[in-house]
């Protein structure tokens, strides 16, 4: 791999869908590469096809001396740069194989599944930037695709649809627009006479296409397993939640001690994030099924904290030898110092977040008898999410 490819922050994959079309990839390829403002060569290349597609691709693109693959990164300098090889051609299989098409109801089933799958893998790494094209295969697979980005897809994904103009798109003979033109023979629509047309004239465009990103109303343990048609079906569940009046779903960033509430943000000190991240994380991990409303089952008495996990969580922002986190650790093993210490900073907390949130279901509230108090967010935790750490 060149020097430029090592030196990029992140991988960069282009996932594209292939039918009988293997142009799609290089015309794709070439729009990214060539005329892209500003280049965007990817570190690998993957495609999601059927039995039919994967032959196409291994002849016409990847064949050691006559694939278009090859040919295109010779011809624009990304020998070598770009990984793309029969390993990375992934192919929708059913009960007897690898499917050879996409017709039954069963198959569909198992190609959006699949899709799925391979999405939700392209975007398992924080480091991993990815680009993904409908422009191949069925419709229902470009459909999948995007629906399947659109509940895995980061800030740094990208949709898109390459567009060639005619006569050359779909043409047997035309994979990317050569350095050397070349003579391609095409076909009269109305008279079928044909006549011949120079390469340089051939048109692609990539569009970029907006969509809806999801990835943050997925729970952070959501099954590896869940089919596509459980989580459409749990996604739509979550969508439906009554939000209360004025609020909306709260995401808490614990790396950058941060809470965000529609287009407010609402910074926190280490202290405050680490307290408010215990008190989430009992709510998020409660199994009762039922609404949030009138439940206390996750509030928590300062003096069941558990001390290590808010130690943990400071002496990975403070670091493992700072004298703050010492003087922390002994003040926790009180118990009179621990409720104080505790009574104090969610004080504090509360304060920031009613300059933001008047309805009272962000705050940490109390409820019980004097002395016996227990503590917990009012908020349903449908309505929380909680981005891990990307270290």
């Amino acid at each position: 791999m060149s020097k430029r490819c090592r030196e990029k922050k992140s991988r960069r994959v282009l996932l594209s869908l292939c039918g009988l079309s293997p142009q799609v990839v290089t015309e794709t390829l070439y729009a990214l590469v060539v005329t892209g403002k500003p280049a965007w060569i990817p570190d690998e290349v993957h495609v999601i096809t059927t039995r039919s597609g994967r032959l196409l691709i291994e002849e016409r693109l990847l064949h050691p001396e006559k694939g278009f693959f090859h040919q295109f990164c010779h011809e624009y300098g990304v020998t070598g740069e770009i990984d793309f090889s029969p390993s990375m051609i992934h192919v929708v299989s059913g009960v007897d194989g690898e499917l050879e098409d996409i017709r039954t109801s069963d198959d569909n089933r198992r190609l959006a599944d699949y899709i799925m799958a391979v999405v939700k893998e392209c975007t398992s790494d924080p480091q991993t930037e990815l680009h993904a094209s409908l422009a191949g295969g069925r419709k229902t697979m470009s459909l999948y695709l995007g629906m399947a980005m659109q509940f895995f897809a980061r800030r740094q994904d990208v949709l898109s649809h390459v567009l060639v103009g005619a006569p050359f798109e779909n043409h047997p003979d035309f994979f990317y627009p050569p350095v050397k033109p070349v003579k391609l023979t095409v076909f009269d629509r109305l008279t079928g006479q044909p006549y011949q047309v120079d390469s340089t004239g051939a048109r692609i465009e990539l569009a970029h296409l907006p969509f809806v990103r999801l990835r943050d109303r997925l729970p952070e343990d959501i099954d590896a397993e869940i089919s596509f048609a459980d989580l459409v079906d749990h996604t739509q569940k979550c969508l439906d939640l009554p939000v209360p009046a004025g609020v909306t779903a709260l995401i808490f960033y614990p790396d950058d001690c941060c809470l965000r509430v529609a287009s407010n943000e609402i910074i926190l000190t280490p202290v405050e994030a680490a307290i408010y991240n215990l008190v989430l994380l009992a709510k998020k991990s409660c199994r009762k099924e039922k609404s949030c409303a009138g439940c206390h089952e996750c509030y928590m008495s300062p003096f069941a904290f558990e001390a290590e996990a808010i130690l943990r969580f400071l002496e990975n922002r403070w670091g493992a030898w700072s004298g703050r986190l010492e003087k922390l650790r002994i003040r926790l093993t009180q118990q009179g110092d621990r409720r104080e210490w505790f009574l104090q900073h969610r004080s504090r907390l509360n304060r920031k977040i009613r300059r933001v949130v008047r309805d009272g279901n962000l705050e940490i509230i109390s409820t019980g008898p004097y002395g016996q108090s227990v503590y917990g967010i009012k908020l349903d935790k449908q309505l929380i999410v909680i981005i891990p750490s990307t270290s």
